[in-house]
């Protein structure tokens, strides 16, 4: 797992392949294909708002996180959360994934950040992670969508 540039992660020789599974699993049907705007994570990178992170099995990326740290307005605290957070199904064995979870929050820690925020498919193997580690994560919304087109 090492810190790295969205511009990076995207040139990835399987980055293809890595998000075409990541859509197939992760897609929220009502916004469309995924279509990642590289130039959006450019600026939102060059000004400290957001990290990515590239995990790999050797040379092969096999996962990603994006994070974004932001100050929550109401609470004046700064916070961290993933814009996305993937790992291929193929290599969700072992201790990877928790030791993504421990890195990205490591991160945000260091950044200044008092708590992480995450959000999952409903249902995705990472929503039932997150749930039934009730000792380290507390569900404390849901998020619902509405359409407007």
């Amino acid at each position: 797992i090492r810190s790295t540039t969205c511009s990076v992660l995207f040139q990835e020789p399987n980055i293809k392949v890595l998000l075409d599974e990541y859509a197939a699993e992760c897609s929220i049907t009502e916004l469309g294909s995924i279509n990642p705007q590289c130039s959006t994570y450019d600026v939102m990178e060059a000004t400290g708002g957001l990290q990515a992170f590239g995990v790999y099995d050797g040379v092969l990326l096999i996962g990603f996180a994006v994070v974004l740290i932001y100050t929550l307005p109401h609470y004046g605290k700064r916070v961290a959360t993933t814009e996305s957070i993937f790992l291929s199904k193929d290599h969700r064995h072992g201790d990877i994934g928790g030791r993504l979870l421990l890195f990205i929050e490591s991160y945000a820690k260091s950044k200044g950040c008092i708590a992480f925020l995450y959000s999952a498919p409903a249902g995705s193997q990472f929503d039932h992670l997150l749930a039934t580690n009730v000792d380290r994560y507390r569900n404390t919304s849901n998020v619902y969508l509405r359409s407007l087109v």
